[in-house]
């Protein structure tokens, strides 16, 4: 019988075992299969470095990656743009803006190209700082470079940064800038302007950028509406959210569990019970799926819902304990809010033993308790006089 020959690997298979080893996230793995690699005489390349750079990048072992680095020079490799960007896209993810500063330095002294992809996470890294003032510095002096570089992403990035602000005026203003550079409009900057005007309660600014962004030809996208659906439901103003919905059905647009989520909350807020069960039954009859947050509203509103005799709590609660059922049947993982709903719910169709009995299984699903956990426990205890569980809520 022959035996089957084996064939040493090349730079290109170590590579890809190394890339393969970075998304793993096995840093500590891929700089070992890197030293190997030398002691097997295959002289890592740019790229073999970069791909070790980045499993530490992915970890956060910003020190490490600087090793390599540092190790990659010493082999007589200078890094590349694609070192830097891999570099600077860990700096930014942790928010170490001196770094990105420093390298962007490093960049430009050393006449490194820098593209698109380094300016947007440069400016969303200081976005996500709160830093408008430099984002927007790094916009003006790249477009004052290359003015190519430009897209209607970073205008997003800004728009966002602003609108957190509140600075709506200065989010239209770069809407309006953007457009007068002719730059390609796509969904994303309208979709984080009406984001905005919706936080700011400008609603009818919101629907006006949504007809202008219609009329622009860009077709608004399931985001774009739940958005609205959301910021309508949140104001008690369910038939506007109720009419956004059907708005995006009659345009052709299939809405997701996310969407159908925004409407249940605002039904569920008022705790219009048999409407909201309509647009579950409606769910369940679609494409979508159900999320453990569906169920967290459906708890809610049963909580808001009108049971004012002792046979529609009772109701009302076994119809909140099924939905433990149901999430299991689905292989649901329950989150904080949702043993929280039960929790409420049992409190307040006194069963304060039901209620403890949901912490106890919270512990058991390992759901981590948040305040409102604790919270919820004390209003039972003081409800229910149950001094001694209190003591122990208190001191767990």
């Amino acid at each position: 019988m022959r035996g089957v020959a084996r064939h040493a690997p090349d730079e290109f298979t170590c590579t890809q075992h190394l890339k393969a080893l970075a998304l793993l996230r096995r840093p500590d793995q891929a700089y070992s299969y890197l030293t190997r690699m030398k002691s097997d005489g295959i002289m890592p390349n740019v790229w073999a470095y970069t791909t070790c750079i980045d499993a530490y990048c992915k970890v956060g072992d910003m020190e490490m990656a600087e090793n390599i680095k540092s190790m990659m020079i010493s082999s007589g490799i200078e890094p590349t743009l694609a070192t830097f960007t891999t570099l600077m896209k860990g700096y930014a993810k942790y928010g170490n803006h001196e770094a990105l500063e420093h390298y962007l330095e490093i960049m430009q002294q050393e006449n490194i190209m820098i593209d698109s992809y380094i300016v947007s996470i440069l400016i969303d890294s200081f976005v996500n700082k709160g830093d408008m003032e430099r984002a927007e510095a790094i916009l003006r002096e790249k477009e004052a470079e290359d003015p190519s570089l430009l897209s209607s992403h970073l205008y997003a990035s800004l728009i966002k940064g602003y609108g957190r602000k509140g600075m709506i005026d200065r989010c239209m203003a770069l809407m309006e800038e953007m457009k007068s550079k002719q730059l390609k409009v796509s969904a994303v900057p309208y979709n984080t302007l009406i984001s905005a005007l919706l936080e700011s309660k400008r609603m009818d600014q919101a629907q006006k950028t949504l007809e202008q962004m219609e009329e622009a030809g860009i077709q608004p996208s399931v985001v774009t509406y739940t958005l609205l659906i959301h910021e309508f439901s949140s104001a008690g103003n369910v038939a506007q959210a109720q009419a956004a919905f059907e708005t995006m059905e009659r345009s052709g647009i299939f809405p997701d569990t996310g969407a159908y989520n925004a409407l249940l909350d605002g039904y569920a807020s008022l705790g219009q019970t048999a409407r909201m069960k309509e647009i579950f039954w409606k769910l369940m009859q679609s494409a979508n799926k159900p999320s453990i947050e569906t169920y967290s509203i459906m708890i809610k509103c049963l909580l808001h819902s009108d049971a004012s005799d002792d046979a529609k709590k009772s109701e009302n609660l076994r119809e909140c304990m099924s939905f433990l059922d149901q999430i299991r049947e689905e292989n649901l993982k329950p989150s904080a809010s949702f043993f929280n709903s039960l929790i409420s719910a049992c409190t307040l169709f006194g069963k304060p033993q039901d209620t403890f009995r949901m912490y106890e299984m919270m512990q058991l699903e390992d759901v981590a308790p948040d305040m409102i956990t604790f919270n919820a426990l004390m209003d039972c205890c003081l409800k229910h006089e149950l001094l001694s569980h209190a003591r122990k809520v208190r001191f767990d």
